[in-house]
C-alpha cells in the first residue's frame, strides 16, 4: 500500500495511447482513489471518488495516503493551475498523497510550470508522443541527439503496454509495463523489485516483463540537466545554480506567447554575460554602467526580455538602460529586438 514517500508522476501521451490504462493499473494498489475531472465511464467502482478541482481542500483528511488522479490536464485556467500547484507543493507532502497527472501535452497553456515539481515523467509508447519527449529534453536542457537515440530505442520495443519512465531524482530511465505482476505503484516509487533488468546506456534491454533501467552516462545528459534543478550532487555548484535560475525564468515566461524566442534571448544573453550577475531569488540582473563611473543597477531579467520581444510593451527607463549596457558589451541580433524602444 501507499507509503510515507509520496510522489508526483506526470503521464504524457495522445488520446488512445494508454494513459487511462496506466492509471487504472496503479489504482489497483490503493483502496481509495480520488479522480479529478475523470470520465466516470473509465473510473468505475466503489474505490473511485470523483471530485472537482474546488473539492480538494475539503477532502484533505480523506486524501491521506491515497492516490489522486488529475485526468486530462488540458488548458488549465489560472484557478485550476493554482489548485494543481498547491496539490504538488503542499497536499502531496503534508497529506502523504500520491499524485498522477494525465496530460496530452506538457506545453499547453503553461503546463510547463508543473514539470519542476514532478518526481517521475512517464511517456506512452506512441510516436506522436515524441514532441512531448523533446519538450521535456528542452526544458531540462539535455543533449538532444543522445535523448533522441534513447527515444528511438524505446520506439523499437515490441512489448505490449510499455511505458518510458524518467526518475527525475536518480537520473534513470526505466521501461515499465502494465502487464507486470509487481506493484506498479511500488515500481514508480522506486522500491527494489525482483525481475528488474539492467540495460545499456541507450535504453535497450530485456524483452521480459517488469522494468528495465538505464542511467544517463554522459556528463551533459539527464544527470546534469535534471539535477541542475534540484539535487546537483554530481555537477559543479555554478552549473546547478545556472540551471535553477533558467528554470525559474522559464516558468515565468512560459505563461506568455513567444516564450520560445524569449528563452532563446535568455540563453544568448547568458552565453555572453556572467550568470553570477543574476540573482537566484528575485531574478534581478546587476549591470554596471562603465560610462557612469561604474554605477550598478538591478533590473528584472524577465522584464527586460519580455519588453524586448513584445512590441506593444512600454518598458521602464531602467529596463532600457540595462539593455543598452548589455548591447554595449556584446552583440545581440536585431531579430530579437521587436520593441522599438530598445533599438
Amino acid at each position: 500500500m501507499a507509503s510515507s514517500s509520496a510522489y508526483c508522476a506526470i503521464l504524457c501521451g495522445p488520446s488512445g495511447s494508454g494513459k487511462t490504462q496506466f492509471a487504472l493499473r496503479i489504482a489497483l494498489d490503493f483502496p481509495v482513489v480520488f479522480v479529478v475531472n475523470g470520465d466516470k465511464a473509465d473510473f468505475v467502482g466503489r474505490k473511485f471518488t470523483h471530485i472537482d478541482y474546488d473539492d480538494i481542500p475539503k477532502y484533505k483528511v480523506k486524501l491521506q495516503k491515497s492516490l489522486l488522479i488529475f485526468e486530462d490536464v488540458i488548458n488549465p485556467n489560472a484557478a485550476k493551475m493554482l489548485v494543481l500547484k498547491n496539490a504538488l507543493l503542499y497536499t502531496k507532502r503534508h497529506n502523504n498523497v500520491n499524485i498522477l497527472l494525465l496530460m496530452h501535452s506538457i506545453t499547453t497553456n503553461n503546463t510547463y510550470q508543473l514539470l519542476q515539481h514532478a518526481d517521475r515523467l512517464i511517456f506512452t509508447h506512441s510516436n506522436v508522443n515524441c514532441k512531448n519527449f523533446l519538450d521535456f529534453v528542452r526544458f531540462f536542457r539535455l543533449q538532444k541527439n543522445e535523448m533522441l537515440t534513447r527515444w528511438n530505442d524505446f520506439m523499437k520495443q515490441t512489448r505490449l503496454n510499455i511505458y518510458l519512465v524518467c526518475n527525475v531524482h536518480s537520473s534513470q530511465f526505466e521501461y515499465m509495463t502494465t502487464d507486470a505482476k509487481e506493484s506498479l505503484h511500488e515500481a514508480i516509487r522506486g522500491k527494489p523489485r525482483s525481475g528488474s533488468n539492467s540495460t545499456d546506456s541507450r535504453g535497450g534491454g530485456s524483452s521480459g516483463s517488469g522494468s528495465s533501467s538505464s542511467s544517463s552516462s554522459s556528463s551533459g545528459g539527464l544527470a546534469r540537466g535534471v539535477r541542475g534543478l534540484g539535487a546537483g550532487r554530481e555537477e559543479s555548484g555554478s552549473d546547478a545554480s545556472a540551471a535553477r535560475k533558467r528554470a525559474k525564468v522559464f516558468c515565468i515566461l512560459s505563461a506568455y506567447d513567444n516564450s520560445a524566442i524569449m528563452m532563446a534571448l535568455y540563453d544568448h544573453i547568458f552565453s555572453n554575460f556572467a550568470i553570477e550577475k543574476l540573482n537566484a531569488t528575485d531574478l534581478s540582473l546587476t549591470v554596471t554602467n562603465l560610462s557612469a563611473n561604474g554605477k550598478e543597477s538591478k533590473v528584472s531579467i524577465c522584464d527586460i526580455i519580455y519588453g524586448v520581444i513584445n512590441a506593444n510593451v512600454q518598458p521602464s527607463r531602467e529596463c532600457r538602460a540595462a539593455f543598452r549596457i548589455l548591447r554595449s558589451q556584446f552583440s545581440i541580433p536585431d531579430l530579437f529586438i521587436r520593441n522599438k524602444h530598445f533599438r
